[in-house]
């Protein structure tokens, strides 16, 4: 009796495996939160198990909302990018005077949650841009979110990417107020529940792609920056989004980052993320503050008293910017042309422009402290020197020796440190 080894070619053992490019998943958790019940867990078992999902005006007129919260595990999808997902339903309003007008919004949630624990005051929070929409209608069949972009697989993609092991969605209805006869099945409605398909592409074996790094990563700038990708590897795509405040994250969808870079004329925040064989990377974030002129700078510094006199400059960049500056802390008015010389005590004013006058800096100021001292005698023994150097007409340094400190020294035995009788500490 023998088998053939891997040395009998085709005789050798074979495993045969078939790895399935979609699945389908029933929730595997969800609640139901309610604002007219802000400090209550919403017992399903009272609603038939069913989801509620409506808005309604109460007595006082304001818009309440009820929505629901569903769960998914994607613990099977470890290390595949999912290529597309539908979210279905099944559910009904019971009056037929709304019949196909109310609208739900299907939104990503940003935290975990267990079902049993979920108060509206309490509720995980969700991300603010609508995913997928649907209608509910007096129709009980199964329904579809509509494709709404890519917001949806984004999502499920990026928590794989994280290692998540399950995904949360929220159900709201979105648009003109409703009944509160709505609802869609739950998880303890069989196949009357939520259902997430999927389909997707297997990646075994892939090797992630490098951590992004942008240079500069960040900071203050003036006039303009440029930002480059730092030993990027070939095989890794680098994709990303730009904006105020904010910024998407980018996807394969977004733009590729360009060779040359970057380059950024006003405060941008980037966000950058790196894909290699349908596996993405971290996603990096920078912002980068640029501004048309700097604050304007003094020298020489004004942390130091200067004696009888001082000039000071003004620079900012670039070099077509326009200075002001006052010196009777005013609001600045007169034109920086030449150094300023300073004799006595003055708190300088400055700011900067763009030669079109479009932008101007904050005001900046500084004190500058003059002394004017005088040959004049101190008050320590002999008339020389005063403890405190900072007083007005004293010499700056003062030395003050006591040659009784030389008794029982022999010439060039013996060095020894005498004290400064003057009274200088």
């Amino acid at each position: 009796m023998w088998l053939g080894g891997t040395a009998n070619g085709n005789y050798g053992p074979i495993l045969n495996l078939t790895l399935s490019s979609a699945n389908s998943n029933y929730c595997i958790d969800n609640a139901v939160v309610m604002q007219t019940y802000p400090d209550s867990v919403i017992n399903l078992g009272k609603l038939g198990g069913n989801l509620k999902v409506y808005k309604k005006r109460n007595n006082d007129g304001i818009v309440e909302q009820t929505y629901a919260y569903v769960k998914f595990d994607i613990s099977g999808l470890n290390n595949q990018q999912a290529e597309s997902a539908k979210l279905s339903f099944r559910g009904k309003t019971g009056d037929a005077n709304f019949n196909d007008l109310f609208k739900l919004g299907l939104y990503a949630v940003t935290q975990d949650w267990k079902g049993d624990t979920v108060k509206w005051k309490t509720k995980p929070s969700i991300n603010a841009s609508k995913m997928d929409t649907s209608l509910l209608n007096s129709s009980s069949a199964r329904k579809e979110f509509n494709t709404n972009g890519t917001k949806l697989i984004d999502f499920i993609n990026e928590e794989v990417r994280k290692g998540s092991k399950s995904i949360g969605l929220a159900i709201m209805s979105f648009g003109k107020d409703s009944t509160d006869n709505m609802w869609i099945g739950g998880l303890a409605n069989g196949n009357y529940g939520p259902v997430l398909d999927l389909k997707y592409q297997t990646v075994y074996g892939s090797i992630p792609p490098a951590q992004v790094v942008l240079n500069p990563n960040g900071g203050n700038f003036i006039i303009n920056v440029n930002v480059k990708l730092v030993n990027k590897p070939a095989k890794d795509s680098v994709f990303y989004t730009i904006g105020k405040g904010t910024v998407e994250d980018p996807t394969r969808n977004s733009t590729l980052f360009p060779e040359a870079g970057l380059t950024f004329t006003d405060t941008t925040t980037l966000k950058v993320i790196a894909s290699r064989d349908g596996v993405y990377g971290n996603m990096v974030t920078a912002t980068y503050n640029v501004l048309p002129v700097a604050s304007p700078v003094f020298n020489p510094s004004p942390m130091v008293k200067y004696q009888k006199k001082v000039e000071v400059t003004i620079s900012t960049t670039p070099a077509d910017a326009v200075i002001y500056y006052s010196k009777d802390g005013s609001d600045p008015s007169e034109p920086y042309t030449q150094a300023i010389q300073l004799t006595q005590t003055t708190t300088l004013k400055t700011k900067a422009f763009s030669a079109d006058f479009a932008y101007e800096t904050p005001v900046v100021e500084a004190t500058y402290q003059i002394v004017n001292t005088e040959d004049l005698p101190g008050t320590g023994p002999a008339g020389v020197g005063y403890k405190n150097l900072t007083r007005d007409n004293q010499p700056e340094v003062g030395l003050w020796l006591k040659p009784e400190a030389f008794t029982g020294l022999t010439d060039g035995s013996e060095v020894k440190l005498w004290n400064d009788m003057s009274g200088n500490s």
